[in-house]
């Protein structure tokens, strides 16, 4: 860092391609690593380089699965009852997929 220039926060969401208002938010959270210099922020480049790729390498949220049934399957006694609870949770994951890829805010 001795010969590195260290970046106000508009360079740095430049450099991450994000609005200033969410560098400042990443950094109150301690999400992302500055620097205060008096009152301002100032930003390391490898630091915002690292955070850049540790959010493009995050693993996805895992999808499940509902097991294959057949039209056999539904005519068994309950049969129905278990079809609309498999289509429920298909839309209970989709809704906890879209909460987890958005930090948590539904």
């Amino acid at each position: 860092m001795e010969n590195e220039k260290l970046l106000s926060r508009a360079g740095a969401a430049t450099r991450l391609g994000i609005p200033e208002s969410t560098v400042y938010q990443l950094v109150r959270r301690g999400e992302l690593r500055a620097l205060r210099v008096g009152r301002v922020l100032r930003f390391e480049a490898a630091a915002l380089d690292a955070w850049k790729q540790a959010q493009s390498t995050a693993a996805e949220p895992a999808t499940l699965k509902a097991p294959a049934l057949s039209a056999a399957d539904a005519a068994e006694p309950g049969g129905r009852l278990l079809l609309a609870l498999l289509a429920e949770m298909r839309t209970v994951n989709r809704l906890l997929t879209r909460v987890l890829n958005r930090g948590g805010r539904a």
